[in-house]
């Protein structure tokens, strides 16, 4: 609760000096003052009520369902304190969503949750593991619905399009009394809100599968018919949500939007550093154009639609792969959908989405770049030879046997294969070598295969796989990569070494903070060095100031791959100035090796441009020059990634 008052006293205040000069969201209109006042009060009595319910049972299994309430809140509290109202009706609207709001929490404190059992239109929350953030989503809820009988029902996710001013308010108001582009008869159709504009990717990404676990927690969902689309942002969303997680879909329909960063803005290879370069493959779905053999994938396009690029490209893409697109165009039209051909599109998809999918496929076809991407149905990476280069891997399960094909690979395991499969395998094959000798890894309950010195052998430790000393699924940087998951911003609890470099290291810090409310709609954790103990096994800690600003980096510096006195900091055998000189970093957290610590850094992408351009800026670790005009610009005096043991090369 500290830290949340903290925030809120920042937030109220003015916008960051070092922040960009366009503020996302824009401002707002004018609140006239009796009508912030009425606001104001209604939602001080709504919140009161809020924290009692906490208060008197917040240890129950019932308060999952709770971010239902809590979401309608959140809607209010945001528009009223960031000046995030941008036309006179949403006062009123404000005022209908407190009202839902307390109508749903009466029901809650009478134990009678009956908004879930509506029909239609549901707006619904859940609470990310990544901030702690309620998140809201929309949900249709086919009329045909009746909980316990026993049906599966297939599910829709619909991935909006790009709009700046999508506010909880605005977005829930819309999923309250809007059905959307597609409502397809006996399914479900979840509305994920994706955290705003960022394309549903990094924190946004986590959302899809976040609010899509809410909903198969209370509704039967068939998982063999989950289909994936979108609009527009929403469309780029699908192309990459449907080429990184092919698995997970029984087809995909993307529209219009973007496929990768370069071509799709134009960009000169020498305009971007090469490591930035080298982070478009964390997003670009063509380099993950092979994942589409699992998940059949219907585009469509306007013809005369500039977005229609992103088609074309993938077209290319799959070509090269072996692979096909069907790809629909609209004739004669911009950026929209062509009634006659919208309707094909749904037939196609009603088509493949009625025969669902094969849950354990005997062919895998499988690439990635990064372990941040590990799994294609039952075969799992667990370490990569190289990150940021191509990794491939085909498979074919027949009878008792499985042949194998793999490339830039040294470990993996068999994950959630047929109970019955696995008992009856006899041998694996990988790049012609027979394995016979299959013993499962003594700390697991799956295969684990490991490459040791250019040979495979079964067995092993999973621990062993996965050490965090190398880099390893979910374990692999970059900077970027700590958003994705729990983590807590921990501010210096002290005087720095330099007062440039400290107030230099306050201003990001509070940018930070206020760009994680402002871009991914959650407020940061914030905790001291004193209460670290208690919050370091379960998130990854971003750790702000230098070594004697922040006790712990002081305690944990032995450990990390720099030396930082108050004269000089030195990383991969190059000394700088401590004077002007600020270093950013993810590593392995020495308190908790299977979490991060992160120095002095925030997401890495700054401003709100072009979707295409939100991609992470920095690798693993770069040193600053902060007496440049811009040191994200001009000021970045080295920069890297560490090798797969988490070392400087």
């Amino acid at each position: 609760m500290r830290a949340i008052l903290l925030l809120c006293i920042f937030f109220l205040g003015a916008h960051p000096a070092s922040a960009q000069p366009k503020r996302i969201p824009p401002p707002g209109i004018p609140v006239p003052t009796e009508v912030r006042e009425k606001l104001g009060k209604q939602l001080l009595a709504f919140q009161t009520e809020i924290t009692n319910v906490l208060a008197q049972r917040g240890g129950e299994n019932s308060m999952q369902l709770f971010p239902d309430v809590q979401v309608y809140e959140k809607a209010v509290r945001y528009a009223l304190e960031h000046d995030e109202f941008y036309r006179t009706n949403e006062f009123e609207i404000a005022e209908q969503l407190l009202a839902e709001g307390n109508r749903r929490l009466r029901d809650f404190k009478a134990r009678n949750e009956r908004w879930l059992g509506a029909k239609g239109l549901l707006v619904r929350g859940y609470q990310s593991r990544i901030d702690g953030s309620v998140q809201p989503y929309g949900l249709i809820v086919p009329e045909s619905y009746r909980r316990g009988d026993g049906k599966r029902y297939r599910l829709d996710v619909w991935l909006h399009g790009r709009d700046e001013k999508l506010t909880e308010l605005k977005f829930m108001h819309e999923r309250a009394t809007r059905r959307g582009e597609f409502a397809p008869a006996d399914t479900f159709v979840l509305h994920p809100y994706g955290r705003y504009c960022n394309a549903f990717k990094f924190a946004g990404e986590s959302d899809v599968f976040e609010a899509l676990q809410s909903v198969q927690e209370y509704f039967s969902i068939d998982a063999s018919r989950i289909v994936l689309r979108g609009f527009s942002m929403g469309g780029a969303g699908v192309w990459h949500l449907a080429t990184h997680h092919a698995y997970h879909w029984v087809c995909a329909a993307p529209g219009a939007g973007f496929a990768e960063s370069a071509e799709y803005l134009r960009l000169k290879p020498e305009s971007r550093l090469p490591f930035e370069r080298v982070l478009w493959q964390w997003y670009d779905a063509p380099d993950y154009a092979l994942n589409l053999y699992h998940c059949p994938t219907i585009a469509y396009s306007g013809e005369l639609d500039k977005q229609r690029q992103a088609a074309d490209v993938m077209e290319r893409a799959l070509r090269a792969e072996g692979l096909p697109l069907v790809h629909l165009i609209g004739p004669k039209t911009e950026h929209k959908y062509h009634a006659e051909t919208k309707h094909v599109l749904e037939t196609l998809v009603d088509a493949v989405a009625a025969k669902g999918k094969e849950m354990q496929p005997s062919d895998i076809r499988f690439t990635t770049r990064t372990l941040q991407y590990p799994k294609m149905h039952w075969i799992m990476l667990l370490g990569l030879e190289k990150h940021w280069v191509r990794a491939d891997v085909r498979a074919k399960l027949m009878s008792n046997r499985v042949t194998m094909s793999v490339t830039n690979v040294r470990s993996f395991m068999f994950h959630e294969m047929d109970a019955r499969t696995e008992r009856n395998l006899k041998e694996v094959e990988i790049n012609g070598q027979r394995i016979t000798n299959l013993v499962k890894a003594q700390d697991t309950a799956y295969f684990i295969f490991v490459k040791t010195n250019g040979l495979w052998s079964a067995g092993g430790s999973q621990a062993e796989m996965i050490a965090t000393t190398r880099k390893g699924m979910g374990h692999q940087g970059p900077i970027d990569d700590a958003f994705s998951s729990p983590f807590v911003f921990v501010p210096p609890d002290g005087n720095g070494f330099h007062d440039e470099t400290s107030s230099w290291i306050g201003r990001e810090f509070k940018r930070a903070v206020y760009e994680w409310r402002a871009q991914f709609r959650g407020d940061v954790q914030v905790v001291n060095a004193s209460e670290v103990k208690d919050w370091t096994q379960n998130n990854h800690l971003v750790l702000w100031g230098d070594p004697q600003s922040n006790e712990v980096i002081r305690e944990i510096l032995q450990k990390l791959p720099l030396k930082w006195t108050a004269e000089t900091i030195e990383v991969g055998g190059k000394i700088y100035d401590a004077r002007k000189h600020v270093p950013l970093m993810i590593f392995p957290n020495p308190l908790a090796p299977d979490k991060y610590v992160v120095l002095n850094s925030g997401f890495t992408f700054r401003g709100f441009g072009s979707n295409a351009d939100q991609t992470a800026k920095l690798p693993d670790y770069a040193m600053l020059d902060i007496s440049k005009d811009d040191p994200f610009v001009d000021g970045i005096v080295t920069a890297g990634f560490f090798n797969e043991e988490w070392e400087l090369e």
